[in-house]
């Protein structure tokens, strides 16, 4: 709550000496208990943001945190009840394992007592429609959605990210099934922006990007309702699968390079296609004025993919680097791992890890 209108206004300032409120915290409860009458009237129960908190409301009310779970632990310490937001919200682009990890009973209101703890109802998933059209909604909601629904409902000790991703992949391809287009929009608009060019390089492409994380997009443009929703980074998954896999391969293949060979293999096959493929995409992001500014991330992409590929068959050599070699590779995985254009490409931090690695050997 920011009071300074409140504050500033003569009106306002009035009404608050006449029904002798103190502070804009005591105006703003008054305004909430009418509000309340009215929607208990109607047979509804009043919910409202962690800011409506007060001593004043009636325990009826529900708390509904989007700050996270201090607010909702003082709420229940008072004895509301509540939800929790903070941790759930879609529309910032966050990747399923930060969505699973999230908890309504963790944090602060693991200490809270049984009976507390009972007050606390859950969660609720939110999908902000700032950034988002009927293109593109379902490819915000899923299947991200399923994985936040799944934590809700399951005990706290579920936690196996592995596990909750390979059943994602398939509760993926089911809701497809049912009719939901989180894939077949993608790849609409994938083939609306390739027009006359091949559309597989440029699925290649952003396949090992993601829109840049939290508010920050908002900030990036001067977004409107009438901007239209048709670049690159509008025709992107939230969470890229390929650099997720092919980071998962990278942390396997440091912790033991001899364990399994077909880590090593998916590494080179991923950094050699992405590489190769930037001259296969680069005609179509200098033709196409939509693209055209998606020229610096696919020339960070092959600087990145060479980068990998040096450092693996070093490692996988046993080659030893000079240091200084080492800290220059770094400073080219940093440049190109800024994000660009409102996007990221994720698949910079495993490479960062291979060049790490070797200064271990």
């Amino acid at each position: 709550m920011d009071p300074k209108d409140w504050n500033q206004s003569a009106h306002v300032q009035a009404f608050m000496k006449l029904h002798r409120l103190a502070d804009a915290h005591a105006l703003q409860a008054y305004f909430n208990r009418r509000v309340q009458k009215i929607v208990t009237k109607y047979g509804k129960r009043m919910e409202g943001w962690d800011e409506i908190l007060n001593p004043n409301l009636p325990k009826s009310i529900v708390i509904q945190s989007w700050r996270g779970q201090d607010s909702l632990a003082q709420a229940a310490r008072e004895g509301y009840s509540g939800l929790l937001s903070a941790g759930y919200y879609l529309d910032l682009m966050y990747p399923a394992s930060q969505h699973y990890a999230a908890d309504p009973l963790k944090g602060a209101t693991a200490n809270l007592t049984p009976e507390q703890k009972k007050l606390i109802y859950g969660g609720e998933a939110a999908m902000w429609e700032e950034l988002a059209t009927l293109e593109n909604i379902d490819v915000k909601l899923w299947p991200r959605l399923a994985a936040i629904a799944e934590r809700l409902w399951s005990p706290e000790d579920l936690t196996d990210l592995h596990s909750m991703y390979r059943r994602l992949e398939a509760t993926d391809s089911w809701l497809q099934y049912q009719g939901i287009e989180q894939r077949s929009q993608l790849r609409l608009m994938q083939e609306r922006l390739a027009g006359s060019y091949p559309v597989e390089p440029l699925t290649i492409f952003a396949s090992v990007l993601e829109p840049i994380k939290g508010y920050k997009r908002h900030s990036a443009r001067d977004y409107t309702s009438l901007t239209p929703y048709n670049r690159l980074v509008d025709s992107i998954a939230p969470e890229s699968k390929a650099a997720r896999e092919f980071r998962d391969a990278v942390d396997r293949f440091v912790a033991d390079p001899k364990t399994d060979a077909a880590d090593g293999d998916l590494i080179v096959k991923d950094l050699t296609l992405w590489k190769n493929n930037i001259p296969q995409i680069m005609p179509l992001l200098q033709s196409n004025g939509l693209l055209t500014e998606n020229v610096p991330v696919a020339q960070a992409v092959i600087s990145l993919s060479a980068t990998g590929l040096e450092a693996f068959e070093d490692l996988r050599s046993g080659k030893h680097v000079d240091p200084s070699w080492i800290k220059g590779a770094l400073a080219t995985v940093d440049e190109n791992s800024v994000p660009k254009v409102e996007m990221s490409i994720q698949f910079a931090p495993g490479v960062r890890k291979l060049v790490e690695a070797l200064g271990h050997t």
